[in-house]
């Protein structure tokens, strides 16, 4: 596997190696990816690379300025949640907004499409997070489509599973290019994926908020605090604590400058 590896290296992708298999109780697949894979460079990537491994995955997000939109088939699991089927979608949406001439699109070992996206170039275009997502949303329909961005990877050709004899494999439909020249993702997916990115925050606070609320009351002025601009810092201060993180937008308050 190293020395397919190496083709992806050469051409700009950080690459780990994988043991891939076929799950008969899930009807999935599953692959076990090496320890602190997430640490991998084009430079250690050798590393994590083993004479087991039967597959190999792409770092995605900033070790490789990666993208992915991974557009599955339905599952019976999805339809029974309303979820509809990502690949049709997609490619509905492609037909008639376009896409980039030169974007890679590979077929999984699944019958799905991953579309292969500049991270880096599109965040530059509007692009609000470059967190790997799962079941896009898109006016009010879910879709079995995920990104995998930052923290995430993407399993890659030649790997392959075996599912009762068959080898079930990875292809290029539209060929990998340099990490270097993958194109923006097009607008129309960035306003989508900033839509639901939107949503989550409002989520992630709304939460917050209840979780602050059931164990300390509801916020309120406190002795000290002469203006809205002052409470509406106490109670973010409160959220960003609750949700372990910096919000990247601030709160306003009707009024508040």
């Amino acid at each position: 596997m190293e020395a397919s590896a190496q083709r992806y290296v050469d051409l700009g992708y950080t690459a780990v190696g994988i043991n891939l298999s076929w799950d008969d109780d899930m009807q999935q697949k599953r692959f076990v990816p090496k320890k602190l894979w997430q640490h991998a460079t084009l430079e250690n990537w050798r590393c994590y690379f083993d004479k087991r491994d039967n597959g190999i995955a792409i770092v995605t997000g900033e070790a490789s300025d990666l993208l992915v939109v991974d557009c599955d088939l339905q599952k019976p699991k999805d339809a029974k949640s309303n979820v509809r089927c990502g690949m049709l979608a997609f490619a509905s949406w492609v037909s008639a907004k376009g896409l980039p001439a030169n974007t890679p699109i590979q077929e999984s070992a699944s019958g799905g499409r991953h579309y292969f996206f500049s991270l880096f170039k599109s965040l530059a275009d509007g692009l609000l997070s470059a967190k790997s997502t799962t079941k896009l949303s898109v006016q009010n329909e879910s879709y079995s489509i995920d990104t995998r961005a930052d923290k995430g990877c993407i399993i890659v050709t030649p790997s392959a599973v075996i599912k009762d004899g068959n080898i079930m494999g990875y292809k290029w439909i539209q060929p990998l290019v340099e990490s270097s020249s993958l194109p923006s993702m097009p607008d129309w997916c960035i306003q989508y994926l900033n839509a639901n990115t939107k949503k989550t925050v409002v989520d992630d606070v709304q939460q917050a908020m209840q979780s602050l609320t059931l164990r300390n009351g509801a916020p309120s002025l406190a002795d000290g605090d002469t203006d809205t601009g002052r409470f509406v810092a106490r109670v973010r201060s409160s959220i960003e604590e609750e949700l372990g993180c910096k919000m990247a937008h601030p709160i306003r308050a009707r009024g508040a400058g």
